[in-house]
């Protein structure tokens, strides 16, 4: 199931890719660049997904190639706003740092706080804290759907409240689910006002 899985992930992936670049405002020559690093990006965060899942692991190689190809894309699609998105990038990883630090690697591991450079460069300030939001609340509801589901169909999927949960797919869900829909803090406050 991995390969067709995968595959049409990525397809699906592509499809949202390709109608962010064609809702750009001009397609020149640096909107066409910026498309291809999407692509880029969006591929090697299927990689890492997968790969994580396998493995429960996130190669320094892969989170770094991203951090890389994340902050070109910022630097090519809106360098005024580097800054910020290198500040943001930092601030995110060290939120995961400081979880993986004080639980000895329990909670959270350090290939985590790796991946969380790309999500903040990618994002920014604005975006990142929704999407890290969004990571946590969707790794929460996947995993309590697991405990129950494993309780009330009496299956023993080998998972338990100490199961070690890849949470790299939660993190990308995170960052692409923001980055595609455009959530940032405002939107995020619209959501909870009363």
């Amino acid at each position: 199931m991995q390969y067709p899985l995968v595959e049409a992930l990525t397809a699906g992936l592509f499809v949202v890719s390709s109608l962010w670049i064609l809702d750009m405002p001009a397609l020149d020559i640096r909107g066409i660049v910026t498309g291809i690093l999407l692509y880029i990006l969006v591929s090697a965060y299927v990689v890492i997904t997968t790969y994580d899942i396998k493995h429960k692991m996130i190669p320094d190689s892969f989170s770094y190639s991203v951090a890389v190809l994340a902050l070109v894309f910022v630097l090519i699609s809106s360098p005024s706003s580097l800054m910020g998105h290198i500040l943001a990038g930092f601030g995110a990883a060290l939120f995961f740092f400081i979880f993986w630090f004080f639980s000895k690697g329990k909670w959270m591991g350090l290939g985590d706080a790796k991946l969380a450079l790309s999500l903040g460069f990618l994002l920014g300030p604005s975006m990142a804290v929704p999407a890290l939001l969004i990571a946590f609340w969707s790794g929460a509801i996947v995993s309590i759907a697991v405990l129950v589901y494993e309780r009330v169909m009496r299956r023993d999927l080998g998972i338990s409240l100490k199961s070690e949960i890849p949470f790299a797919p939660f993190i990308i869900c995170g960052l692409l689910f923001t980055f595609f829909l455009h959530i940032d803090m405002g939107t995020l406050a619209s959501w909870f006002a009363i």
